[in-house]
């Protein structure tokens, strides 16, 4: 339901087109092909732009760490003055401190991987609902008014106006309150 209501102002915007000068407008279904036309666009500008290449960078973080560590350790020992004969040894306290932060930040990026794949996997599991989504939201915005009818006249005949009148005005808000995050989440994107 959230995706039919994100995608209800494009449609909306789609249908108001006027097409050459015969003035027609697209009909109803063709304007939500062209919403979930612009939304698969946006979908992978998102993941060719951004998913992909943080992958890639993780890939060559995840391929460089135990070179990264060893490095850090050894910079830091020789740093320090252990194991060189110039200067005195450290203290097993300080040596065991520096091994304590080499083996913390170790865990961190460690746990932040496992992160990074459980929530992949959770997004594979999640295609099932990927597929379904998109179909529903698609009859959810073409029968919108069918729906609509169907539940109005749940009510009595009295009431009915009343009804029709709150379905569209929470119709409207949630529609309006999507489309509000689907904005907000653009700026905090192109800020970022």
């Amino acid at each position: 339901i959230g995706l039919a209501f994100a995608l209800y102002p494009i449609s909306n915007a789609f249908t108001r087109i006027t097409l050459g000068k015969t003035g027609m407008h697209p009909s109803r279904v063709m304007a939500i092909m062209l919403a979930f036309i612009a939304f698969l666009i946006f979908i992978i500008i998102v993941v060719v732009f951004i998913i992909l290449p943080l992958f890639a960078q993780i890939n060559e973080l995840m391929a460089r760490i135990p070179e990264l560590s060893a490095k850090l350790q050894s910079d830091s020992m020789d740093l320090l003055g252990k194991g060189r004969n110039s200067f005195p040894l450290l203290p097993s306290s300080v040596g065991s401190l520096i091994n304590d932060t080499i083996t913390g930040i170790m865990t961190f990026v460690s746990g932040m991987v496992k992160n990074l794949l459980t929530s992949t996997l959770q997004i594979v599991a999640n295609l099932f609902g990927l597929i379904v989504v998109p179909f529903l939201s698609f009859y959810f915005l073409k029968d919108w008014r069918d729906l609509t009818n169907m539940a109005v006249n749940i009510f009595n005949d009295a009431t009915r106006p009343k009804a029709r009148q709150v379905l569209n005005h929470i119709g409207n808000a949630l529609s309006a309150y999507v489309s509000g995050l689907w904005k907000l989440s653009l700026l905090a994107g192109f800020s970022v």
